[in-house]
């Protein structure tokens, strides 16, 4: 979270309403893109995880229902 604020130019520190509304609403905004990628990356590891899951099972299955 060190790097939330750095991208925020002169507004980091605000001298009045105006300047205090915009640094919180790119605060937020920098927030919700960081949540968002973290979200993204969190649901493909688990497609991911979940189609291997699968190829392993079926793998595992198709080698132990072969006639012998």
């Amino acid at each position: 979270m060190a790097d939330v604020g750095k991208d925020l130019g002169n507004t980091a520190d605000p001298k009045n309403i105006q300047d205090l509304t915009t640094f919180v609403q790119n605060l937020l905004q920098q927030m919700q893109d960081k949540f968002q990628t973290m979200s993204d990356q969190i649901i493909t590891r688990n497609i991911l995880f979940a189609a291997l899951h699968h190829c392993f099972v079926s793998a595992h299955f198709a080698y132990f229902t072969r006639g012998v």
